[in-house]
């Protein structure tokens, strides 16, 4: 599992935008699968790809490491 706290500098961008900006090369396809099965949470809540982001959001992915290292590197 990852948590990520947004930013100042990274509010008021789609989450999906923002998580394919943090783990660099992440296949759009993967992400959005994972949204789907609700391993990404916000706040603690399911969320939707287009959620607008506020400074100090949580952003939770319940997805192993490994995968998301393997992932995210081309």
């Amino acid at each position: 599992m990852r948590e990520i706290v947004v930013d100042k500098n990274n509010e008021n961008q789609r989450i999906d935008k923002f998580i394919l900006k943090y783990f660099g090369k992440m296949p759009k396809a993967f992400l959005y699968k994972h949204f789907r099965k609700e391993n990404i949470k916000l706040n603690q809540q399911k969320v939707s790809a287009d959620t607008i982001l506020k400074e100090k959001d949580v952003i939770r992915i319940f997805i192993k490491d490994e995968v998301l290292n393997q992932r995210s590197v081309s």
